[in-house]
Formats: structure tokens, C-alpha cells, sequence
């Protein structure tokens, strides 16, 4: 056997072996060729957002954190919460805009997910710089918290200093234990397609 021959048998070993696994734990999403799309996969995030208090408070403390600021005083109090995809701006839309309503408190939680792409220009401003001074403008002074959401192997990063870069892996660390199959799915997704180690 040469070393090409050799080199074709391997290939093969492992586009079999590949796809033997991808059937044997595949997601949803996977499953309709949708992996990496971007508008389905802020809709599951949305869900999580509307399913899970645990994990947006964690995401609110996480922003705290990271950009140096104080957690509201509140933030173990009861709240509502109304989320919307594709929130209208002047000159774009934001991903994932949720609105949490904690007695006469609110804190406007803005998501802007990236999977494969970068962010652009709206207008004459970025993305990240037009979504932010919407919000600002439209909740001058409640508690804002704003995420520029990406996989980790997008190395994207955002352009209005208001953002904080977090990560996928982050994320599902974030998650509660669930019995809910589209969050138990999307858990399995997020391991499967938007780790570092599950690159592209």
C-alpha cells in the first residue's frame, strides 16, 4: 500500500467516523442544516432568556463585573421580562432585546449575537454604537446592560466601548439544570458547534 492509498483510506476512516457521530447525538438545528444561523439560534437564546431567571440574572452579574460596574440592589427581586428579536432601531435591529421589569425598576438587556459574521456599519455609526445610544436614549436612566455574543472561535470584537464580549462556553456555564428539551438541546448545540474545540 502507498502512501497515497494509505492517506485515502484515512480520509475515508474519518469523514465515516465524522459522520457516525454527528448521527449519533445530532440537535436540532443540525439536523435541518441550520448549525450556525444566526437569526434561529437568537431565537433559542431568546426562549432561554424567557425560561430561565437564573441565567439572565447571571448575565446581568457578568456584565457588572466585566465592565466595572455594580450589580443593582434588586436584582434578587421578582421581575417580568418581555423579550423581542430583531428590535427596531433608527438605522438597524438589534438581535436580542429584553426588557426586565422589576417593581418600578427596569434594566433593558441588549444582545447583539454574532456566529460567523463581524459587526458592520448601520448608518453612519457600528451596530454596537447605534444599539446603544437607542437605548440610551429610550431608557436614560435605567441599569444597561449590553452583550456582543459570539462563539469562540469568532474573534470579533465590538466597537461601542457600552458592549462586553461574551462567549458561547460562558453561556453554558450560565444555564440551569433543565428538564426542558429545547434547552437541553441547545446545551448539546452549543458543545456540538460553538466551542473553540468544535470549530468550523
Amino acid at each position: 500500500m502507498n502512501q497515497n492509498e494509505l492517506i485515502e483510506q484515512l480520509s475515508d476512516w474519518i469523514k465515516k467516523n465524522k459522520n457516525e457521530e454527528q448521527s449519533l447525538n445530532p440537535t436540532f438545528l443540525s439536523v435541518i442544516g441550520r448549525q450556525y444561523d444566526e437569526d434561529l439560534i437568537s431565537r433559542i437564546v431568546a426562549y432561554l432568556l424567557e425560561n430561565d431567571a437564573g441565567f439572565v440574572r447571571e448575565l446581568i452579574v457578568y456584565y457588572a463585573e466585566k465592565s466595572g460596574g455594580l450589580t443593582p440592589l434588586y436584582l434578587d427581586s421578582d421581575f417580568d421580562i418581555n423579550v423581542k428579536c430583531e428590535r427596531a432601531t433608527d438605522n438597524g435591529r438589534i438581535d436580542i432585546f429584553a426588557s426586565l421589569t422589576f417593581g418600578k425598576n427596569t434594566i433593558p438587556l441588549t444582545i447583539e449575537n454574532k456566529i460567523k459574521s463581524w459587526e458592520h456599519n448601520t448608518g453612519d455609526k457600528s451596530q454596537t454604537d447605534e444599539y446603544a445610544a437607542t437605548i440610551r436614549r429610550d431608557y436614560p436612566d435605567a441599569y444597561r446592560v449590553f452583550l456582543y455574543l459570539t462563539p469562540d472561535w469568532n474573534s470579533s470584537v465590538p466597537k461601542s466601548k457600552d458592549f462586553i464580549k461574551i462567549r458561547y462556553s460562558t453561556v453554558l456555564e450560565m444555564i440551569s439544570e433543565s428538564t426542558d428539551p429545547i434547552v437541553n438541546d441547545f446545551i448539546n448545540h452549543i458543545n456540538r458547534f460553538l466551542k473553540r474545540e468544535n470549530a468550523m
